[in-house]
């Protein structure tokens, strides 16, 4: 989803921060699958990835609704929007980590945890440097 917002927000007169941190966004989210592949290649030699029928964690808004909000919203509402997708999957990484029995399972969760609250907080960063309004920190 961070790829095609920065790619629609290269069509809008937004500030220059705003495609520039879609884009680093979708690179980081790149990375980390990357990897979650090797750990999970590392922990389960010579298996393949198991497919399963679940929606994704964070959610995804459908291109209709995507184009809608960016070429007809906020940005205000989009960033506050991703932030919000941002917080829930820190919440449930922290929530599964928290349950987790084996170590190694519960730091790959506080470390993905982590990271959707570094995400949070980058566009919470990037809402108050263009709004001028105050956020709640994570």
């Amino acid at each position: 989803m961070y790829h095609r917002l920065y790619t629609m927000s290269k069509e809008i007169m937004w500030d220059e921060r705003v495609p520039k941190l879609f884009f680093e966004l979708y690179r980081d989210s790149l990375g980390h699958a990357e990897i979650l592949l090797r750990l999970y290649h590392t922990m389960f030699p010579g298996e393949n990835v198991v497919q399963v029928d679940i929606p994704p964690l964070e959610v995804e808004l459908s291109e209709d609704r995507l184009r809608e909000m960016v070429f007809k919203g906020n940005l205000g509402d989009i960033i506050e929007y991703m932030m919000g997708t941002e917080r829930l999957a820190h919440e449930v990484y922290r929530y599964l980590a928290d349950h987790a029995t084996d170590e190694k399972t519960k730091a790959t969760l506080v470390w993905l945890a982590d990271i959707e609250n570094g995400h949070y907080e980058r566009l919470r960063k990037i809402y108050e440097a263009l709004f001028g309004d105050e956020l709640e920190k994570e």
